[in-house]
């Protein structure tokens, strides 16, 4: 799928706060990757792929990502590892995201969101629909975007974490550009 027409820029996307020092570890798992792909090891494979395919769309190499992405995903699935299957949807969708795919991204976040409320495996949920509500967002629906964003940052203050800030600071955003939807 292209790029979608005319989309808006990222909304607060996340920038590494030492593009060096993950470049370094991008480095160091795609050679790990190598080896494990060598030593047919799917398990290790699914967790270097998981990692490596974050590490890679987080430094702005998305198209890297993806494919590296849905491979674990797909090797998620033949395990049957519906954790990893979860985190892999979720970092699928935000390398798509990032390469302008937000109707698939959405698709794949749905698909996550899916998957953990069905087997209970929730403890991603807060960065899907943080994700998400940034997605919706630049796809011009500031409303679905707010509610994701108020379901994140409800779950980040249940669980005390500390991006509790993040999701407050894109709801500021939001209400700083319409403030008539505050409450």
């Amino acid at each position: 799928m292209a790029n979608e027409p005319n989309a808006p820029p990222l909304f607060r996307r996340f920038q590494a706060p030492n593009l060096e020092e993950l470049q370094r570890e991008i480095d160091d798992d795609l050679s790990k990757l190598a080896v494990a792909r060598q030593m047919h090891d799917m398990k290790a494979e699914l967790l270097i792929s998981n990692r490596v395919g974050t590490g890679l769309y987080i430094a702005g190499d998305e198209a890297r990502a993806a494919p590296i992405l849905e491979q674990a995903v797909e090797i998620a699935r033949i395990l049957g590892d519906q954790e990893a299957e979860i985190f892999g949807l979720f970092n699928l969708a935000t390398a798509k995201q990032y390469l302008g795919e937000r109707r698939l991204a959405q698709s794949l976040f749905s698909e996550a969101l899916t998957l953990s409320s069905k087997t209970g495996i929730d403890k991603f949920d807060h960065f899907i629909l943080h994700h998400r509500g940034r997605c919706f967002v630049e796809q011009g629906d500031v409303t679905s975007g707010r509610q994701c964003f108020r379901q994140a940052l409800a779950l980040r203050k249940q669980l005390g974490d500390p991006r509790v800030k993040s999701s407050q600071a894109a709801l500021d955003d939001l209400d700083a550009s319409d403030p008539s939807h505050r409450y």
